[in-house]
């Protein structure tokens, strides 16, 4: 009986035994595949701490580059048009670098390296030939001060004898400008051919007006015209015809009335009538100049009511 009681007992033992030592070879095993696991983290962890310390670096160099390219652009801004071809392309380069830098693993880090090394030597000769060029420059500028020298003193007394021309032509010119004196404007009516001076605007039928042409010697004794502008309360020309014009400060002018006579270097007195161009003229002060075909000989006024 106490054999039989003890066979059950040892078997359990041992299926016990058994039980442990699979749960410990597990547990073994397991603890085998997390070191391997944690193993494999820390390898993948030191690859992206070195991957991001390559990127950073990769960048702050490529950070250098540009601010290098900027003061570049800054000390040859307006002097040098190899800036203008290069900036394009160099700037293309730094942004194609960037990307790598920033999306690209260890392959691209490197070949983003090698395209910085190949850029900092394209940009160091660039400068080279900027500084050549500038020198270059320096010395053209100095040959062009020493004819400057020459030219600004020859210009200098060119301008002199310019100024001096243009005043004798100015008082020439001004001299040639034929004026007018005594101008009388004069509403009037007429009435059984006999002309009354009025002020009323619904009778008057012209205007009357009157001036001398002052002597002048030195214009050319020949046909003259003299042009006379009747300009209204509202600033407009009253004219019959808005094609009768003629040319003043280059430019053609409407004219109210016209008078041709001949001049031979003496004061000559003349009147000249405007017919109105409207059944009634409106209150108000009427403007009358009086233009040749150079230059306005004079201006008179009458006032209607």
């Amino acid at each position: 009986m106490d054999e039989l009681e003890k066979k059950p007992s040892s078997l359990k033992t041992i299926i016990t035994a058994i039980v442990i030592l699979m749960l410990l070879g597990s547990n073994v095993y397991l603890f085998k595949q997390l070191e391997e696991k944690n193993h494999q983290i820390d390898e993948a962890n030191k690859v992206t701490t070195i991957v991001k310390t390559e990127k950073d670096s990769v960048i702050g160099e490529l950070n250098i580059v540009e601010a290098e390219l900027e003061q570049l652009r800054l000390e040859l801004m307006g002097k040098d048009s190899l800036l203008d071809v290069k900036d394009k392309e160099i700037q293309q380069k730094i942004y194609q670098i960037r990307r790598m830098a920033v999306s690209g693993d260890a392959t691209q880090l490197k070949k983003a390296k090698e395209e910085i090394e190949a850029l900092k030597g394209e940009m160091a000769k660039f400068s080279m030939e900027s500084e050549e060029l500038r020198k270059q420059n320096q010395e053209l500028l100095a040959k062009n001060g020493e004819l400057n020298s020459s030219l600004d003193e020859a210009n200098a007394k060119r301008s002199q004898a310019e100024r001096e021309k243009d005043m004798l032509t100015g008082k020439v010119k001004l001299g040639s400008q034929m004026l007018a004196a005594n101008i009388k404007v004069e509403a009037v009516a007429v009435k059984r051919n006999k002309e009354k001076v009025v002020t009323r605007a619904k009778s008057v039928q012209k205007f009357r007006i009157c001036f001398s042409i002052m002597q002048n010697l030195i214009v050319d004794k020949g046909p003259r015209n003299v042009y006379i502008r009747v300009v209204g309360p509202d600033r407009s020309v009253m004219s019959s015809n808005v094609s009768n014009t003629f040319v003043y400060n280059d430019k053609p002018t409407v004219y109210s009335e016209k008078k041709n006579y001949n001049y031979d270097n003496k004061a000559i007195n003349m009147c000249l009538y405007w017919d109105k161009t409207q059944d009634a003229l409106s209150k108000g002060e009427y403007a009358v100049e009086l233009y040749d075909d150079l230059s306005m000989l004079g201006r008179g006024t009458v006032t209607l009511d």
